[in-house]
């Protein structure tokens, strides 16, 4: 994956039997912040937005969800529909009649670093709370996982989001 001209669009070159990772340049551990994700190709077979610690691998072998499969990654996998931290999968959104995310829609991570949280907005619907396990004192990055081999998505830091 490369960061395109913009600053803001990874781009993923077509790779055989791998799935690769990247992780915006910031960490944060402490108040409330807001990622934009926009999705411009199709998702392929796993595509999924989160967070991650400097620890967590960017590769691996195989068209896999790792992202969220270990300790130092939280993860929702838009395609397949659930979140997965330390390998333990649960369907998210939990509304069952919740539309399939599009190509093109805005998702927005919501990051709350005091009170441990993160949750997800599709447009200006809330998701519901994701994660209630961030660590206190290390630092977590928003990162994007894909395995299609033309994926191109942007992520945009935000600031606080407007609660309300």
């Amino acid at each position: 994956m490369f960061v395109q001209p913009d600053g803001f669009t990874i781009f993923r070159r077509p790779v055989a039997q791998c799935s690769d990772a990247v992780r915006g340049k910031r960490g944060i551990k402490e108040g409330v912040h807001a990622f934009d994700f926009i999705w411009h190709t199709p998702f392929g077979t796993s595509a999924a937005i989160g967070l991650s610690t400097k620890a967590q691998h960017l590769k691996c072998s195989g068209y896999l969800a790792f992202l969220g499969a270990s300790e130092n990654s939280w993860s929702w996998d838009i395609v397949e529909g659930y979140v997965q931290w330390a390998g333990d999968l649960k369907p998210y959104p939990t509304n069952p009649n919740s539309p399939p995310v599009q190509v093109g829609q805005r998702l927005r991570m919501i990051v709350d670093c005091d009170r441990q949280l993160v949750g997800f907005e599709r447009g200006t619907e809330f998701l519901g709370i994701a994660f209630k396990n961030l660590p206190r004192d290390v630092l977590v990055y928003p990162t994007i996982s894909a395995v299609y081999g033309q994926t191109e998505v942007s992520m945009y830091y935000m600031g606080p989001p407007v609660m309300g």
